[in-house]
């Protein structure tokens, strides 16, 4: 059964400690804060070949 053909993945990352810092802040009840090379690491393992966007608290 096929859901959907178009794949497309937002989630929230950071690169840097400052950004870390930020997006615990705000993001106070999310279950995954990934960095976004942990993020691309998970989308292979799991054999996501969509996109992705990261979005970034600076």
């Amino acid at each position: 059964m096929m859901v959907g053909k178009n794949k497309y993945v937002m989630v929230e990352a950071y690169r840097t400690v400052a950004e870390l810092h930020n997006l615990e802040c705000w993001a106070l009840t999310a279950e995954s804060i990934l960095h976004t090379s942990e993020w691309t690491w998970l989308y292979g393992k799991l054999g996501y070949t969509g996109d992705y966007e990261f979005i970034y608290f600076e």
